[in-house]
């Protein structure tokens, strides 16, 4: 009877622990969607809030210059601040239009990025994969992978499976 409820309880958290990661992207997704249409600063804040735990979240380069193909840096992510100045920066000109959907839980195992952990019992880290479409001075569809660490997302990058 012990090993039953354990079995149950545990199976219960790996659920809870499934949703919050999904809830986190969304949550991010509607923010994103929300500020680019309405120009209200706070759903910015709530994209930091969502983003910066107890490191600062990165985004790749590649997602960079896919809405700005002048961006240089030498290195192979910047800082999520610099991502949405750029989008501030493009909405303030010419409306964008953000749409982020169909959200999907990953298998780490399945993920085709040097940076992930192969470890299956390295359960601290989380991979979403969603669709996101700009439209407007840009106009871009792809999906991205977001990295959630302890209900924060972490890294941002383009989903490639293996």
């Amino acid at each position: 009877m012990k090993k039953v409820f354990f079995l149950l309880v545990f199976s219960l958290t790996i659920v809870e622990i499934d949703a919050q990661g999904l809830q986190v992207s969304r949550e991010f997704g509607l923010n994103l969607e929300l500020w680019t249409l309405t120009k209200n600063i706070a759903y910015r804040t709530n994209i930091d809030r969502i983003c910066n735990g107890e490191y600062r979240t990165v985004v790749t380069n590649d997602l960079v210059m896919d809405l700005d193909p002048n961006f240089f840096t030498n290195k192979p992510t910047c800082r999520m601040e610099t991502y949405l100045n750029i989008i501030d920066l493009i909405n303030s000109k010419d409306s964008l239009s953000i749409k982020v959907f169909d959200y999907k839980l990953e298998d780490k195992l399945h993920i085709a990025d040097r940076f992930v952990s192969r470890n299956i019992n390295d359960m601290d880290v989380q991979y979403v994969s969603c669709n996101i479409k700009v439209r407007g001075a840009v106009s871009l569809d792809t999906r991205i992978l977001i990295y959630i660490r302890n209900k924060k997302i972490s890294k941002i990058a383009k989903y490639i499976k293996e």
